[in-house]
């Protein structure tokens, strides 16, 4: 009777336990809501990248050991000496609709956003780029510095290059058929689009997202909760359940909550906050009204969090060359803005017509209390702030010039600060940084930095220039994090080079 009752059957060799048990977890995000695109050009952005981690393969990506691995490649490598990356994709790699992954989407991957960005780090140095972004239709083609032979993929850059490995792991590079892409607009044309990666999506609605893992059939399902719903629902989290957040969303109070409810696993604080003032809103065009106003949100913002954090004004943190404390920025820049023109930005400012807004979900983040009293501060209290339903939404109105603050934020990690400095300023890669990323000044200096990278003091003038300028304007040096009642997921989580992917802190 054992035996019926454990049922086990043996196929081919291999004895398979027809009760072995499913996995079943969920991942409450509180960062960020649905996401508004499955365009893996569109994969960087906070509200996709989750999903995109989820349903898509990267030619490479780092595994929950920090290593480089790859799900689709056989093998790897970069040859400095002859500036080649060289790939050679696995036989028989499927798409969650049973098609084959070719050799032709993983190349068509590198190009998209070769010819979508061709500033991005890297891709710029694609041989024949420029040639091949003038043809009448690329996309139908590769550069002449991309080619494939059977399995293998080359892809040869006209110098050396830093770290190209790293680059391809970023999501924007993601795996999905070229079929599903119109050669002449670069739009994709699937209303699904095949997955390349772990898991697929069995079902969906406003609030969650369900996954199922391609081979084990384990489930993830995605929960979307406004920050504000985590004290009313933190009671009715099970040890299956991971909460994903980043703390300048959250008070102090609820930060307080979630620690004395469970365990709270914090990354390293190599983000930072970013107060974007739009340049052509009245009256910030005037750049010491802008630095002006960045001061006062600062000084709240440090009002808000208390001890839980000190102010920071510094692009670079702590643990990468560059990073300068807030009075050397603040000498630099505030020694310019007399009584006189302090009282007259002032004066602008309390007489302009401002209007701001929120993500409805951010409404008790500290972003938005800092601002808000920061407006109160300079006589606009009585503003009544706009309401987004997501991050999109809110972008958007900035782009469009509606609102005149974004909260927004980022972060270099310390493997190659240099080029990601690059990436988040490269033009048309975010377009609430196109005010920034148009400032020919900004991109000498921060190629100095790209073609200097062990020179501190190229840091410090990209640091200061972006301090003085007051178009994105840091504020704090911030952490996300992971909450669970179930200590065991939390031991340990991976570092790698950016937040790890969703299952890998199901997987320690």
């Amino acid at each position: 009777m054992k035996a019926l009752i454990l049922f086990l059957t043996v196929i081919g060799g291999f004895v398979l336990n027809a009760e072995a048990k499913i996995k079943k977890y969920n991942y409450v995000i509180t960062e960020t809501s649905v996401p508004t695109s499955l365009d893996p050009l569109d994969a960087d952005q906070t509200q996709n990248l989750a999903v995109a981690r989820m349903i898509y393969s990267t030619p490479i990506e780092i595994d929950s050991q920090d290593r480089l691995s790859s799900q689709i490649l056989e093998s790897f490598n970069y040859d400095p000496k002859l500036n080649l990356v060289a790939w050679v994709a696995k036989n028989g790699t499927k798409y969650s609709d049973g098609s084959t992954l070719t050799p032709q989407d993983i190349a068509f991957a590198v190009a998209r956003m070769a010819y979508t960005r061709p500033k991005f780090p890297i891709l710029e140095h694609i041989k024949g780029l420029e040639e091949w972004i003038k043809s009448a239709e690329p996309l139908k083609t590769f550069p002449k510095g991309i080619q494939v032979s059977g399995n293998k993929i080359e892809i040869h850059f006209s110098n050396k290059v830093k770290n190209p490995l790293f680059r391809f792991c970023l999501e924007l590079f993601a795996v999905i058929p070229q079929k599903c892409v119109d050669s002449k607009t670069n739009k994709v044309t699937c209303d699904s689009i095949p997955g390349s990666g772990r898991y697929v999506v069995t079902s969906k609605d406003d609030i969650e997202i369900r996954f199922q893992e391609k081979s084990t059939k384990d489930e993830i399902t995605f929960k979307y909760i406004s920050v504000d719903k985590v004290a009313q629902q933190i009671v009715n989290l099970d040890e299956d359940t991971i909460l994903a957040g980043n703390e300048v969303m959250y008070s102090l109070d609820e930060l307080s909550l979630l620690k004395d409810s469970g365990k709270v696993l914090f990354l390293p604080a190599a983000r930072f906050g970013i107060l974007q003032i739009n340049p052509n809103a009245v009256p910030f065009g005037d750049k010491l009204c802008r630095i002006l106003f960045a001061e006062i949100f600062r000084k709240n913002y440090k009002e808000v969090v208390k001890e839980r954090g000190i102010s920071e004004s510094s692009i670079f943190t702590g643990i990468i060359s560059g990073y300068m404390n807030p009075k050397e920025l603040r000498t630099h820049s505030l020694s310019k803005v007399t009584p006189a023109i302090e009282n007259k930005c002032l004066e602008k400012i309390r007489s302009s017509p401002i209007s701001w807004g929120y993500v409805e979900t951010e409404k008790n983040s500290a972003f938005v209390q800092a601002l808000t009293a920061s407006l109160k501060f300079v006589g606009q209290g009585s503003i009544k702030p706009q309401l987004f339903k997501n991050r999109k939404e809110i972008a958007e109105a900035f782009v469009e010039g509606k609102i005149s603050f974004l909260g927004s934020g980022s972060g270099f990690w310390a493997h190659d600060p240099s080029g990601d400095l690059q990436m988040l300023f490269t033009p048309n890669l975010h377009k609430p940084l196109n005010f920034v990323t148009q400032d020919e000044k900004l991109q000498r200096l921060i190629r100095d930095v790209v073609n200097n990278p062990d020179n501190e003091s190229y840091y410090k003038a990209v640091n200061q220039y972006l301090h003085d300028e007051g178009l994105i304007n840091i504020y704090s040096h911030v952490r996300r994090f992971y909450f669970s009642k179930n200590k065991e997921f939390l031991k340990r989580s991976p570092l790698g080079y950016s937040a790890p992917t969703p299952w890998q802190v199901f997987e320690l």
